[in-house]
């Protein structure tokens, strides 16, 4: 799928639709660089949301938290948040499983 890089501001992130039953997380780091995630918390199978306030990844369901990266913080979750493969594409990413 392809993102538009000015959807989402450097330092935020951004849930966006699949094309499967899960969205894809998007964080634009400040470097100008973006991760890709499967937004699927591997707990129970919500999608996460995006807390502005405190950078991070939260499972609205369990209250799993994940770092901007994917990296679990917080469970009940056990692990991370699965990473997607991205690739510059001009004024585009795109974000492949």
């Amino acid at each position: 799928m392809n993102i538009k890089k000015s959807s989402v501001p450097p330092g935020e992130g951004r849930v966006f639709p699949g094309a499967g039953p899960h969205g894809v997380a998007v964080f634009h780091k400040d470097d100008g660089t973006f991760t890709a995630l499967s937004a699927d918390c591997p707990h129970k199978h919500c999608d996460v949301v995006w807390n502005t306030n405190d950078k991070t990844w939260d499972c609205p369901c369990h209250a799993s938290r994940f770092k901007p990266d994917g990296r679990l913080m917080q469970g009940p979750a056990v692990d991370p948040l699965r990473k997607l493969t991205v690739q510059d594409v001009g004024e585009e990413i795109d974000v492949k499983e």
